[in-house]
């Protein structure tokens, strides 16, 4: 099992990235310009590869017993 600060991880609550994603909405002429938290970032979400990573975090931390 997983360890957090000496106590032993016996359950993790998960939430799929069903509706993810990133809107900020700023109050200038353009509020409706896409936010990067990066300038490499594209700005798009690619939803197939959030719930590949989704699945895999849930199944390594399944691997180590946690429910």
């Amino acid at each position: 099992m997983l360890q957090a600060a000496g106590q032993l991880l016996k359950r993790v609550v998960m939430v799929p990235p069903k509706h993810y994603n990133i809107e900020v909405r700023l109050s200038t002429p353009n509020w409706n310009t896409q936010y990067k938290i990066n300038p490499w970032m594209g700005g798009v979400i690619d939803e197939n590869k959030a719930f590949e990573q989704w699945n895999a975090l849930k199944s390594a931390i399944e691997k180590e017993g946690v429910e």
